[in-house]
């Protein structure tokens, strides 16, 4: 295993990475990793990820993905709200998750934060009205080719190309 990929998984407390990376249970790496993870309290504890291209990126998606679905405005104060409070969560035994850390310091999923704020008047204005059209973003795959094509084609469904564009 790589140096990289090491420190990955000793950072992470992966329980299962020595296994899915072919590491025989009988292997000193095995047995340093499960060690370091004793003495930091490894996977036992939930980690937060907030910083780093890679964690910036898999927040960006999540919470680009759930504002779609719950209808909010892109350039919004809830919007803006969620993006600074989402962090990625590691639970123990779990895979990472997308949650936003509210202000009593619980930890929600988007959805449900932004479902508390539907109440809240300060964020009234970032939700699109529910006379608007559903939106199904081009990078959401999995929305893209539910959509029911023919009310796409009648334009009862918008389809919102997010895809990043080259700089000029």
């Amino acid at each position: 295993m790589d140096e990289p990929l090491r420190k990955f998984h000793i950072r992470t407390g992966v329980l299962d990475a020595p296994s899915r990376h072919g590491i025989a249970h009988d292997d000193p790496m095995r047995t340093e990793l499960s060690c370091y993870r004793s003495c930091t309290g490894g996977p036992m504890e939930e980690e937060n990820w907030t910083t780093g291209p890679s964690a910036t990126r898999i927040i960006e998606c999540g919470v680009a993905d759930a504002l779609t679905r719950n209808g909010v405005y892109a350039a919004s104060a809830l919007s803006d709200d969620v993006r600074s409070r989402a962090t990625i969560v590691w639970p123990p035994r779990c895979e990472p998750a997308v949650r936003v850390i509210d202000d009593t310091n619980r930890t929600l999923t988007l959805d449900a934060y932004i479902n508390e704020k539907k109440s809240d008047p300060a964020y009234a204005s970032s939700f699109i009205p529910s006379t608007a059209k559903p939106r199904v973003r081009v990078t959401d795959q999995q929305a893209l080719f539910g959509a029911d094509l023919g009310m796409v084609a009648r334009g009862e469904i918008e389809i919102v190309d997010d895809r990043e564009r080259p700089r000029r």
